[in-house]
């Protein structure tokens, strides 16, 4: 999500615990091509253009949703910010996406984390690091 100053990069992606490590390799490999001219199209800009905006109108028609958001981006950026939210989005082109690509994900500090099970771990390799947390919060008893 945008915010007035500054907010997280956040991706999410699911694989099978074989591949997971496979996978965040390929999606560290694709930011360098996500800067890349023709990567993305105007075409799919305006898609999800569309979709963000239509997405937030839902959002109107449910008070209850539409007080949660109001609230939260009124204390994160200042109404302004929200009620031109729509606007400021569809003026960003594939230019905006590359420099923001280029400065923020391009072989750029990061943190990793995966949701496996136990079992999950062993299998992707990794250490399972969950027992205290699990024991803390009484998830192995009965």
């Amino acid at each position: 999500q945008t915010q007035d100053q500054v907010g997280e990069i956040e991706l999410n992606a699911a694989a099978t615990p074989d591949k997971i490590i496979a996978l965040k390799k390929d999606l560290l490999e694709e930011f360098p091509l996500w800067a890349k001219p023709g990567y993305f199209s105007n075409d799919q800009l305006k898609a999800i253009q569309r979709s963000l905006i239509v997405t937030k109108k839902r959002e109107l028609n449910k008070p209850s949703e539409y007080i949660k958001n109001l609230a939260f981006w009124w204390a994160v950026t200042g109404l302004d910010y929200y009620i031109a939210y729509n606007d400021k989005l569809t003026r960003v082109g594939i230019s905006d996406i590359q420099a923001f690509v280029k400065k923020y994900l391009i072989a750029k500090p990061h943190i990793t984390a995966f949701l496996l099970s136990p079992e999950g771990a062993k299998t992707a390799g990794l250490t399972d690091n969950s027992k205290e947390y699990r024991e803390k919060l009484h998830l192995d008893s009965n």
